[in-house]
């Protein structure tokens, strides 16, 4: 039990505390599934699980020390996941609606206003990823290009981030 003890410990000074990192992370959801909802878009199981654990990760870069190379690589990986998943049958033709202005700052909002201040470059990256998650929760025939500009501002991101 001592060994538990000791890598909670360890991920909670690295990543921050469990209960902030499960409130940014749920309530971040819970903007991209009423939104994609209020768009009548249906995120496929693969969507929502690589959604979840791309802002669970962005969480983790919030809420903990954010020096983590690893957060940066993981959202790239699941991003890859889900763009890899794409199947011609979910890219019908649909027209473009609008991309909530709304959304985008209610979900920067939560995520920038944790207690430890950001590097421009994180802001940066999260301000990007937000915005292609909007973007997939507005229109499937963009699904692959926003699941590329996630990976893409993640590894900007991973590239400057230097391991604390």
């Amino acid at each position: 039990m001592n060994d538990i003890s000791n890598t909670l410990q360890q991920r909670g000074s690295k990543y921050g505390e469990f209960a902030d990192n499960s409130r940014v992370t749920q309530t971040v959801l819970n903007h991209i599934y009423t939104y994609a909802n209020a768009m009548d878009v249906v995120l496929s199981y693969e969507d929502k699980e690589a959604l979840h654990m791309v802002v669970h990760k962005m969480s983790r870069v919030v809420c903990g020390t954010g020096k983590v190379k690893d957060n940066w690589h993981d959202i790239i990986g699941y991003g890859k996941l889900a763009r890899d998943v794409l199947s011609r049958s979910r890219l019908e033709q649909r027209d473009l609606l609008p991309i909530s202005n709304c959304f985008i700052h209610d979900v920067m909002g939560i995520l920038l206003t944790q207690p430890r201040v950001l590097t421009t470059y994180e802001v940066a990256a999260i301000t990007s990823i937000t915005s292609a998650i909007a973007i997939l929760c507005t229109n499937s025939n963009y699904s692959f290009s926003a699941w590329q500009s996630i990976m893409d501002a993640a590894k900007v991101a991973e590239d400057i981030t230097e391991d604390e």
